[in-house]
């Protein structure tokens, strides 16, 4: 039974879990005695066998035995209504998971983990302690700088051998393989006996993700992994990679040598041989003596970025630019819940206060013209980065906004003409019009619109995805679209250099914040500044001040049941989506596209009463199977090839994709091995296939159906939106397509009753539309009434309700919404 905040075991006051460790869950507490803040792992009822328990009280004695600056203390042994628990150091700051996946690390960061990792683990195998299950996340990364080994909930201690543990090792039961697949050593796969040996080959493994930015044999749990960690080499480095740091290939390859005797033979061996490539590299100029990376010679120094914060609400900032006297910021926001507005601010006066009319409401801030004409979007609705709303024209001062175009995502001033660069939304696709009428580009989505000064040229973020921030940097000119900085993992804000001659955007290049960089014409990129958050261009002025939004997300899934007396969190990492919720209600796929889930994301499938997530591997969640043992998973980019995987024991199954080049979503067809598909191929619009899991898709629908939200009941029919917008039936034998004339373009499909007689949709909500209202329409009848009505209690940074899933009983809902809170700021002392 998970424990509450201010529970009292015995001398400790639980403060908050802080998640499920390899054993049990693990929370942090005040101890009452000494005044500091544990850690207490708890051994869950689910593994307390016998073994187990003898394992539990190994990892105390063993972990208690050391006394070593990296490595976790112990302090304490206990037990609470018949659950024991161990009571460690509680340390803040990060694992080295978290840090791996902001991108790979410089070469001084790496020699300063390793020495540590390697002093921590000399000391556990100088007192016979082998970990056995070493790996980024048993790593972590104090804000004070000191990198610590934890949860030897695996290791056992060699002291009551007779043998020396060069020749000692630890037996295992027969047939049972104890680790982490990724980061398991020849072996442990073998289940052959291990010693030190086994952590030396594991740590080559982290080193090797420390520098490459993944681990050498792959990470999915599959017998993929464990046939490459047998027999295969590990890759060669990229080419890309600095010469001091490929300097440290041969020392990581030793590491991973397959026979234990070919590997360095303790991990103080490991720490001299990356000490000595250092020094190497430091007698060459290559890197600093001290451990700091050399200056570039040469290199321009420039002043010193300094931030000032101009806004203090709790809420969302959406846009801002300056006015025509560059002194004056107006910015559109949502503040306290509110609806978005429209405000104006000055660096000397920290007040903001309302711009526009009295009556102006929901309204958003596009652009400002050099002579003070403004560009707003009205009615706005905002769903993740698509933005659709009413063009309309105001002037600075004054006049109500005079409405222009309807459909419009973006908008800027093309000066000194007066015209107007527009992105329409058609159906799939986003359409830049640069001038207004005249096609420039088509991309899936387009964000971030800026015209050059000079009107010449415009510039925009391309996505290939609407449902994802990864994204090019290009430019309009002369009628050609160029590529100027492409495959960024997020990118989003953009605008002309004071010169005209760079594009100055805010992306990363791993799942890391947001840097400041410029890019010019011909494709240099240069980093102008990163802090450690994440950053958002939204204007700059003629003499090279940036106006900046910094946000922290937060997202959250939430599950609510008959059985459940309020809602429960299911939210994991840092951003949690979900995906599909299997038929009875019990399994939720989801998938992890923040830091934590890494560069290419992962996925994950939960109970929703309870226990720990497992992950299924890297991609993005499609679908989940009716019974709950098969998902269907996909790259991020939701390009071939997707997968079937297991959710319990097995091999993924690859799904033949056929002409199919990118998909949206997908739904098993019930009581079957059927699927309902929605995909492109080249050159077409998104339609619905049917799909055997072994054989090819084949075609249901015409081109412009997408979905599927839903399959019914007897499998005959699926749930799409037609290029209207409109709620069709969908034929799963390829027989026709039908409107839901009753339900108009105002809702979206999520699933059908359990008779089949009715749909379940939710609103087309837009920005501050919450609470929202799952409605049951009647197919029969044509008529409309309330099954759920899903909120957030506190709903300031929340825009809506993301996206909800239910079982057709209507008993289980699970939905998602993202909290954005957001800070504007000025950044001056970039060039």
């Amino acid at each position: 039974m998970p424990l509450t905040p201010g529970t009292q075991v015995g001398a400790y006051t639980i403060l908050v879990k802080l998640g499920q460790g390899g054993m049990g869950d693990v929370y942090k507490a005040e101890d009452t005695r000494l005044g500091r803040h544990v850690a207490l792992k708890f051994l869950s009822a689910r593994v307390a066998s016998p073994q187990q328990l003898k394992r539990f009280a190994e990892e105390a004695r063993a972990t208690a035995a050391l006394n070593h600056p990296n490595v976790v203390g112990i302090h304490d042994i206990g037990e609470h209504d018949g659950t024991p628990f161990i009571v460690s150091e509680f340390i803040e700051g990060q694992t080295l998971r978290l840090r791996i996946a902001r991108g790979p690390l410089p070469l001084a960061v790496v020699r300063q983990y390793v020495s540590q990792i390697a002093d921590g683990l000399s000391a556990a195998h100088d007192a016979r302690i082998v970990h056995r299950d070493l790996k980024p996340e048993n790593v972590i990364i104090g804000v004070d700088g000191r990198v610590r080994i934890i949860d030897f909930g695996i290791a056992k201690s060699a002291l009551t051998d007779p043998e020396d543990l060069d020749t000692a090792g630890i037996a295992t039961p027969a047939g049972v393989i104890v680790g982490t697949p990724a980061y398991m050593s020849p072996d442990q796969v073998r289940g052959a006996r291990v010693d030190r040996l086994t952590d030396i080959f594991s740590f080559g493994i982290i080193i090797h993700e420390m520098v490459c930015g993944a681990p050498p044999f792959g990470r999915d749990v599959s017998d993929g992994v464990l046939h490459a960690i047998l027999s295969e080499d590990p890759p060669r480095w990229p080419a890309s990679l600095d010469g001091a740091t490929r300097a440290l290939e041969p020392v990581v390859r030793r590491c991973l040598e397959k026979q234990p005797t070919d590997r360095f033979q303790s991990a103080r061996d490991i720490k001299y041989a990356i000490e000595a490539v250092y020094a190497s590299a430091a007698a060459i100029g290559l890197v600093d003596p001290v451990g700091a990376p050399a200056d570039t010679p040469g290199a321009k120094r420039t002043t010193q970025p300094q931030l000032q914060r101009l806004t203090f609400g709790r809420g969302t900032i959406y846009s801002a630019r300056f006015a025509p006297d560059g002194q004056t910021v107006v910015y559109s926001a949502a503040w306290n819940g509110e609806a978005i507005q429209l405000y104006v601010t000055r660096p000397e006066h920290p007040e903001s206060r309302s711009f526009g009319p009295p009556d102006l409401r929901d309204a958003e801030l596009l652009a400002i013209s050099p002579r003070g004409d403004v560009l707003v979007s009205l009615q706005r609705t905002v769903i993740w980065l698509l933005r659709n709303g009413l063009l309309a024209r105001m002037p600075f001062l004054g006049d109500a906004p005079r409405q222009l175009i309807a459909g419009v995502q973006d908008a800027d001033w093309i000066a000194p003409s007066d015209g107007i660069a527009v992105v329409r939304r058609e159906t799939d696709v986003s359409v830049l019009e640069f001038p207004l009428g005249v096609c420039a580009a088509r991309a899936p989505l387009i964000t971030s619109l800026r015209v050059s000064r000079d009107g010449s040229r415009v510039a925009f973020v391309r996505h290939q995805s609407k449902l994802d921030d990864a994204g090019d940097i290009c430019v309009v000119e002369g009628g050609e679209v160029r590529t100027l900085a492409g495959d960024w993992s997020s990118a989003l804000g953009l605008a002309w250099s004071p010169s005209d001659t760079e594009v100055w955007f805010t992306a990363s290049s791993s799942r890391s914040e947001r840097a400041l960089h410029a890019v010019t014409l011909n494709g240099s990129v240069r980093t102008l500044a990163s802090f450690p958050v994440q950053l958002t261009l939204l204007d700059v002025w003629r003499d090279g001040r940036v106006l900046l939004s910094t946000e922290r997300l937060a997202p959250s899934i939430v599950a609510e049941t008959a059985r459940m007396t309020k809602p429960v969190s299911l939210s994991y990492l840092d951003y949690s989506v979900p995906r599909s919720l299997s038929a009875d209600g019990a399994t939720l796929l989801f998938d992890e596209s923040g830091e934590g889930g890494g560069e290419r994301y992962s996925v994950y499938v939960r109970s929703l009463k309870g226990g720990a997530p497992v992950r299924l591997g890297d991609g993005l969640g499609i679908a989940l199977s009716e019974n709950g043992q098969w998902a269907l998973i996909g790259p991020r980019s939701r390009t071939p090839p997707l997968f079937l995987v297991p959710t319990g024991p097995g091999a993924p199954v690859p799904l033949k994709a056929g002409p199919i080049r990118q998909y949206i979503s997908a739904q098993w067809i019930p009581g079957t091995d059927r699927l309902v598909v929605c995909g492109a191929a080249d050159g077409a619009r998104f339609r619905l296939y049917a799909q055997d899991i072994e054989g090819e898709p084949s075609p249901i629908s015409e081109e412009g159906i997408v979905g599927p939200a839903a399959v019914s009941p007897d499998g005959r029919e699926a749930l799409g939106l037609d290029p209207a917008r409109r709620v069709v039936r969908c034929a799963t034998d390829g027989s026709g397509t039908h409107v839901i004339d009753g339900l108009g373009t105002g809702y979206i499909p999520i699933q059908w009753s359990q008779d089949g007689r009715s749909v379940y949709v939710k609103p087309r909500a837009g920005a501050g539309t919450l609470p929202i209202g799952i409605m049951r329409y009647d197919l029969d009848q044509g008529t409309m009434t309330l099954a759920r009505k899903l909120t957030v209690t506190d709903p300031v940074g929340v825009r809506t309700i993301d996206s909800a899933l239910m079982t057709r009983d209507g008993r289980t809902f699970v939905f998602d919404y993202v909290r954005r809170l957001s800070v504007l700021y000025l950044l001056t002392g970039v060039s």
